[in-house]
């Protein structure tokens, strides 16, 4: 069986003055965790943010990355891998991208501005969990803090313990009134000061994973990673 493929999904720098600083952007720590995995990391860019469907065709589950600015074909690529049921993995903006899937799944706006607009309504400023500012690694302790997981919960299984101690840097938290009974993920993780950290597919068949805090920096954290591309592995298997 050939190893998966994952793809990571970029996050974009808009500068359409300076062509030099409109820029595709990609963390290398996501690539690293998943050749560490067993995986094959897949760069997916969007120009001009035009959504590029033969690019995830390709892919065998996801990863969508920290950024600043959910766009529209962000979404697209979120409707694209939930649809065809491959495994998502969120991490930060991810994490929040989902979220933003959550909010909008019933009527899509290709106008990222809509996105911009409209974000207060999934999405609030918070203090407290940026700490770090600008983070360097070698103050990643000062950005951890505690994670407390649902038992019955994909990352309670994986870390096999209800709390987790995880670097997380981010200016925005998810607003709960997102999620009820009828959503497609629901929160199975939050932070002492009841910040949604971690949401999942409510669907038992469907390995979908967002968390807000930072993963990819650590490498205790790679049990993550691999369980994540073993479910790319096993939806490639399954689909032969």
């Amino acid at each position: 069986m050939n190893e998966p493929i994952i793809g990571i999904i970029s996050s974009r720098k808009v500068d359409k003055e300076n062509v030099f600083k409109n820029q595709t952007c990609f963390n290398n720590n996501y690539f690293k965790m998943v050749v560490l995995s067993g995986g094959i990391p897949l760069g997916i860019v969007f120009p001009d943010g035009k959504f590029i469907e033969e690019e995830l065709e390709i892919c065998d589950g996801f990863i969508f990355q920290g950024g600043s600015i959910i766009e529209s074909c962000q979404l697209e690529a979120m409707d694209y891998a939930i649809k065809n049921k491959k495994p998502i993995l969120g991490i930060c903006l991810g994490m929040q991208t989902m979220v933003a899937y959550e909010w909008f799944k019933n009527n899509f706006d290709e106008d990222a501005k809509y996105l911009i607009e409209y974000e207060n309504k999934f999405l609030s400023k918070v203090d407290g969990h940026n700490n770090v500012d600008p983070f360097m690694i070698s103050d990643i302790d000062k950005s951890k803090h505690e994670v407390f997981l649902d038992k019955n919960s994909i990352l309670y299984n994986i870390y096999n313990d209800e709390i987790i101690n995880v670097p997380s840097v981010h200016n925005y938290s998810v607003n709960k009134n997102v999620f009820d009974s009828s959503s497609f993920f629901k929160i199975t993780g939050k932070s002492s000061d009841k910040i949604v950290e971690v949401i999942e597919s409510r669907d038992p068949n469907y390995w979908a994973v967002g968390v807000q805090f930072h993963p990819e920096l650590e490498e205790f954290n790679l049990i993550l990673f691999k369980e994540f591309v073993s479910q790319c592995k096993k939806r490639q298997f399954d689909n032969k």
